[in-house]
This record gives structure tokens, C-alpha cells and sequence, in this order.
């Protein structure tokens, strides 16, 4: 019976159940390659489980961006980060005719560095890692990429965790035609650098600056100009619903639009929004409070998820609170579906046990609102 209370208790406190734990190690490193039509998608591994955190780095960049947030991720989750193809140790085939210019008549979407590919090639990896279903974190472009994985794979989605990505189309055409110009010409790399520069504030650590630009100079002028291109496409820009949980953390800057949480709001109903002080490139430095957040809401997308596989109703009272309502009263801590529910929670339960020890008073808190 006491676990049973405490895997409903699970089930309510799922926003605060990893935000204060340090309990726990940080998984191995596994580098590994996925196939998707004959080339090479380059992912790293930490921990087992046929359920992940998986990370989408964002244009020009590479698993290296999420190199600060690894170690508390990875302490109770399995993490998997994708190297999309064209980055990193991605294979970085060619497209039609090269350079980033697609053959007349042929679609965006079927480029080889469109949202719609990316999210093949995401798909490609879980089937690698025999991932069943994962949270996906993107960041920048992928966001847009992790929307589309949920187009095209709803049933492996358990939600979405945006970094400083957009659900909507961003600048103007006259800005976007400038930057376009830049990036096809010769000295697109000064471009690169340029734009980087400016999403990244001024506050940049030296250290960071130097593995974003690595990163961003090591990605051929083909794969930037096509995958940026594929930002543009309006197919992937369309007001379908996103009915999974969704986590925006956003960057306090003067490109975040004031009605941003509306307008997100609009797409994803089971949204929560939070923003950060920093920058857009600063959201992955080495001030990684946005992990515990992550974390947190991710335990919720999962627990929510098999709560109501297993005959719970849930619904979002806050940013914090899960209330849950048995279906069948009948059923006793016994029963077969109560004891699947068990199972299912127990790497939960344990950090719920840890927080309970250091008497966490958001956990004490929630405990009061729990009808026993």
C-alpha cells in the first residue's frame, strides 16, 4: 500500500520530482552510427532503456552544443544526442546539384537537409538505440525538426522540450534574403560568423564562441545554405496541433516576439513556458539551470504518459501540481494494473525517495494536496 501511495504521489509531483536531486552518475559515453538511405547518422549514447531524452542540436552545429548539459541529464535518464546529417560526423552527401541548389522542380521537403529529412534521420537513430518512444529537446533549428519527428511519428513522442526554438516563421523577407545572399556566396563563413555573433549576446564565454564557430566552420557551405532553406519551407510552418506536452524555454532577448507564449499557446495546449535570462546560443553554456526545468517536465511527459496507458485520467492544474483520478475504485493496490504502474514509475520512486529524505518542501507541499 505504501508504494502505491508513493507511485501516486509520483503521478502529482511530476514537475518537481528532478529539480533539486544530485544523487545519481552520469552515463558513459557511447559513440555509434545509424544508417538512413545509405549514409551515416552519428549519435552518442549514455545509459540503457527503450525510453530517452533525445537532443537535437540546432544550424551549423553538432553533439558538442549539449556538452554542458550531459551530466544532469544523463544521471537517471537514458540521453541520446543526434548529430543531424551534414554535422558533425554525420555523412555529409551532396544534394542534386550541389552547393545547396536543389534540381529544378524538386521539393525542399525532399532535400537532404530538410526538417522533414532531419526527422527520418532521428527516427533512423532510435530505431538504432530500439528506442520505443523518447522526449525530444531541440534546439533552434531543432525545434522545427522535433516538430516534424511528431508529424510523421506521433506514437513516439512523449513530448517536446524547445530550446529557444520557434513554432512560428521568423524575420522578415528582406532580412532573410540578405542572410541568404551571404550564405551563398564566397565568403559565407564571415556571414556565419556574423550571425552567430549576434544571437549569441554579448555575454558569450570565449570558450563557447570558440565551439560554436568550430562547429559552424566545419559544416560545409552546401549543408547551411539547404538546411536553412529548410527553415523556410511554409509546409512545416502550419497551425496543426502539437496534443503532447510541450516545455519551452525561451531566451529573455529582443527576438523573443511579446505575444510568443500566445502564439505557442495556439499550437501546443498542454504548454509550459518559461524564460530565462541569456541568449540564444548562452541557453546551452555552462549555466545549465534549465536542465533541473527540463528534467522535471520531462519526468511529467513520461509519467504522464503511462498513468493514462494504465487507466488514470490527467489533466495540467499548474506548473508544478498533477492531480490524477483512479478510474476504477474497485481495484485494489493489487491489482494488475496498479502493480504495472508500480513498475513503471520505480526509477521515479527513487528519486522521489531522495527528495523526500532532504525534505524538499515543494515535494512536502504537493504531499498535503494528495487525497489519501
Amino acid at each position: 500500500m505504501r508504494m502505491l501511495k508513493h507511485c501516486l504521489v509520483i503521478c502529482a509531483v511530476t514537475f518537481v520530482l528532478l529539480a533539486t536531486t544530485q544523487t545519481g552518475w552520469a552515463q558513459k559515453a557511447e559513440s555509434r552510427f545509424a544508417t538512413l538511405d545509405s549514409a551515416r547518422v552519428h549519435y552518442i549514447n549514455y545509459g540503457k532503456g527503450d525510453e530517452a531524452l533525445v537532443l537535437i542540436h540546432g544550424w551549423t552545429q553538432s553533439a558538442d552544443a549539449w556538452r554542458d548539459n550531459i551530466a544532469d541529464l544523463s544521471k537517471r535518464n537514458r540521453v541520446i544526442v543526434v548529430e543531424l546529417p551534414g554535422h558533425g560526423q554525420s555523412d555529409k552527401p551532396e544534394e542534386a546539384k550541389g552547393k545547396g541548389e536543389r534540381a529544378k522542380g524538386e521539393s525542399n521537403t525532399s532535400s537532404l537537409y530538410s526538417m522533414d529529412h532531419f526527422a527520418r534521420a532521428v527516427d533512423a537513430v532510435m530505431k538504432d538505440a530500439k528506442l520505443k518512444r523518447a522526449v525530444l529537446v531541440g534546439h533552434s533549428m531543432g525545434t522545427p525538426v522535433a516538430r516534424q519527428f511528431y508529424r510523421k511519428y506521433p506514437e513516439k513522442t512523449l513530448g517536446i522540450v524547445i530550446v529557444d526554438g520557434s513554432l512560428r516563421p521568423f524575420g522578415d523577407k528582406a532580412m532573410i534574403d540578405q542572410m541568404m545572399a551571404g550564405f551563398r556566396g564566397p565568403q559565407y563563413r564571415d556571414t556565419v560568423s556574423q550571425m552567430m555573433a549576434f544571437i549569441g549576446g554579448p555575454n558569450l564565454s570565449d570558450e563557447l564562441k570558440q565551439r560554436i564557430n568550430s562547429a559552424s566552420m566545419n559544416t560545409p557551405q552546401y549543408v547551411l545554405v539547404s538546411a536553412f532553406e529548410g527553415m523556410l519551407d511554409n509546409s512545416i510552418w502550419t497551425d496543426d496541433k502539437i496534443n503532447v506536452p510541450v516545455l519551452a524555454i525561451m531566451a529573455k532577448t529582443s527576438l523573443l516576439p511579446p505575444n510568443a507564449e500566445e502564439s505557442y499557446r495556439a499550437i501546443a495546449p498542454k504548454l509550459d513556458f518559461q524564460i530565462f535570462d541569456g541568449s540564444h546560443e548562452r541557453t546551452l553554456g555552462a549555466d545549465t539551470q534549465w536542465n533541473a526545468t527540463a528534467l522535471r517536465s520531462a519526468a511529467g511527459m513520461w509519467l504522464n504518459q503511462y498513468s493514462m496507458q494504465f487507466g488514470f485520467d490527467s489533466y495540467d492544474t499548474g506548473k508544478e501540481i498533477w492531480h490524477m483520478e483512479w478510474r476504477h475504485p474497485k481495484d485494489g493496490p493489487g491489482s494488475p494494473d496498479a502493480i504495472k504502474l508500480l513498475n513503471c514509475c520505480q526509477p521515479a520512486l527513487e528519486v522521489l525517495d531522495d527528495l523526500l529524505q532532504v525534505g524538499d518542501r515543494a515535494i512536502q507541499e504537493a504531499l498535503k494536496r494528495i487525497p489519501f
